[in-house]
């Protein structure tokens, strides 16, 4: 992705630089490149290595495992972003950008109702609500 202030970096090829000078500055551009795939490749790793990391409250994992999700640490962020979705859409599309599964520019999520009818429930009557 090209952004205002690596554009502004760019040097076009004109008749004031050498042919040398300008494969020189596109061996460059290439190095750099391989660099910020190699960085976003490692930040990827590490944010599935997070995800995937087991919980270790057995509470919090019933409460998944009832859900259909797995007991780790990106089941957990998957649940809440599911029932934060009514107030905030954006966490359902983080998610879904981080472990790769949506591009950014694919992301389009829209809620159209924003009202979560269980937002002032405790969490016993939202117990009771799911037993019933």
């Amino acid at each position: 992705m090209v952004t205002a202030k690596s554009k502004a970096n760019l040097k076009p090829f004109t008749t004031e630089q050498s042919r040398e000078k300008a494969k020189k500055n596109g061996q460059k551009g290439g190095i750099a490149s391989g660099e910020a795939k190699r960085e976003r490749k490692t930040m990827r790793q590490l944010a599935e290595i997070c995800l995937n990391a087991k919980l270790t409250k057995p509470e919090i994992e019933a409460k998944l495992k009832e859900a259909g999700l797995p007991a780790t640490y990106g089941g957990q962020m998957l649940f809440n972003a599911v029932q934060m979705a009514g107030r905030n859409s954006n966490m359902l599309r983080v998610v879904l950008e981080l472990i790769g599964e949506v591009k950014q520019a694919q992301t389009n999520v829209t809620v159209t109702n924003n009202v979560n009818p269980y937002a002032n429930l405790t969490e016993d009557e939202l117990r009771k609500l799911a037993k019933d």
